[in-house]
């Protein structure tokens, strides 16, 4: 069966049987079965995010997260993480979740992490400067109409030269699935969230996803 059908065929079982999670993602890697082949391929994921790397100014693969399955067996399977952000964040304090294709997702996991450090670069901050004045509307009559106008000062943001902190968090997470990860199995999922300590709302969201392929 194609790959493109494995993922249809997922997807219809979970329209019959909606408790069951249906994982339609396309695999960032691909690799024979570890379970099913006995033994396990190097199989590193690396998540770029060259958009920000260039905005900021960063050498390549300065901000990038990367995640390798390490331990897959009839009991257990682990990962090794690095993640990087340019807000502050701990791995330990992650939301985790491994999903497989017609499987209950799994989200107790075991954690262990690094002490989380940062690196300098010398790259691109943002600074607002001032450009001059703008008159701006400051009261406003029962008509909707400016009844009063005000000077104040207008302002542009731009980029300059400057020290840029980086945020690095390495661990390892395990996940007991009680063997229903198998030989059979045709793909796992991992989803991270991480809450970022110095940064807006919403927090980290990164994503890895295997591959497997037995006729590999």
């Amino acid at each position: 069966m194609s790959r493109y059908l494995k993922k249809m065929s997922w997807c219809l079982a979970f329209a019959v049987v909606t408790t069951i999670a249906c994982v339609s993602l396309s695999p960032d890697i691909w690799i024979r079965n570890p379970i099913a082949a006995g033994s396990l391929e190097s199989n590193r994921i690396i998540k770029l995010r060259t958009g920000i790397e260039v905005q900021r100014g960063l050498p390549p693969e300065s901000l990038s997260d990367h995640a390798a399955l390490i331990t897959a067996d009839s009991s257990r399977v682990c990962f090794d993480l690095t993640l990087r952000d340019l807000d502050a964040i701990d791995l330990k304090q992650a939301q985790t979740t491994l999903r497989a294709p017609d499987l209950e997702p799994i989200v107790t996991a075991e954690l262990w992490s690094d002490p989380p450090i940062r690196k300098q670069f010398f790259g691109l901050i943002e600074q607002r400067r001032k450009t001059g004045e703008i008159q701006v509307c400051d009261m406003w009559g029962t008509r909707g109409q400016c009844t009063r106008r005000v000077w104040r000062p207008a302002y542009k943001s731009i980029w300059v030269r400057g020290p840029v902190w980086v945020y690095e968090v390495r661990g390892t997470i395990c996940f007991r699935h009680r063997g229903i990860v198998s030989a059979s199995v045709a793909q796992l999922a991992l989803d991270l969230h991480l809450p970022k300590n110095n940064g807006p709302s919403g927090g980290k969201h990164v994503r890895f996803v295997w591959g497997f392929d037995r006729a590999k």
